[in-house]
């Protein structure tokens, strides 16, 4: 078993000891976030993985764990070039099994991204209303039937924070969600599951992930 100094040089590469609060949170919520995507991706055996938000790569590497044991393959799309993530990547020898998309998602959609038939899609990039409903609208027409969708930081971690932070882009995600549910796809779910995984690091709205199960329209 990692500590969580060890956990965050294998995900993240750059904390010394001695470990703050802060850091010690963030193992916490990093563990849980790859804890989660790896057995979700491994449990459906997902070979073909869409992730939207890259960051460091902590989420990358779970999904990317679960791809080399599956066969599969993960495409991440950040408009950063997110160089700790590409690091990590080439230092564990998942290069291969990873294709890096750096643009902004709307644009990942309108060119690489109409290819069909993901297995599996994480959601955690930018969390605007706009940008949640075009990226779970495209990311569902681009979903298997019987595949995956999820999204973190799908509603916030305690009241507290909702009145602290009454007009946070962090809240786009839920309203994103329902525009573009009941908007365009109503009646192409055939489930949700909420999971409270909270609160996250820094006590913003990284309090849960929201799972969506594609099924065939009629």
């Amino acid at each position: 078993m990692l500590g969580d100094e060890q956990f965050l040089n294998w995900t993240r590469g750059w904390v010394s000891p001695p470990l703050r609060q802060e850091d010690n949170d963030l193992a916490r919520d990093v563990r849980i976030c790859q804890l989660f995507l790896y057995t979700l991706a491994r449990l459906t055996n997902a070979q073909n993985i869409l992730e939207i938000g890259v960051a460091d790569g902590s989420t990358t590497m779970a999904l990317l764990k679960a791809a080399e044991e599956t066969g599969g393959i993960v495409h991440s799309v950040d408009p950063s070039p997110c160089d700790h993530a590409v690091e990590l990547v080439t230092a564990l020898g998942y290069m291969p099994l990873w294709r890096f998309y750096q643009m902004k998602s709307q644009f990942f959609f309108q060119n690489d991204g109409q290819e069909c038939g993901y297995d599996l899609v994480f959601i955690d990039g930018d969390h605007t209303v706009d940008a949640v409903t075009l990226d779970v609208t495209k990311s569902l027409e681009a979903l298997r039937v019987d595949g995956y969708c999820v999204l973190h930081d799908w509603h916030p971690a305690s009241e507290e924070v909702i009145r602290q932070h009454p007009l946070s882009d962090e809240f786009g995600v839920m309203k994103g969600v329902r525009t573009a549910l009941y908007r365009t796809f109503h009646g192409a779910i055939s489930s949700m599951a909420f999971l409270p995984v909270g609160p996250g690091a820094d006590n913003h709205s990284e309090g849960a992930f929201l799972v969506l199960q594609k099924k065939a329209m009629k």
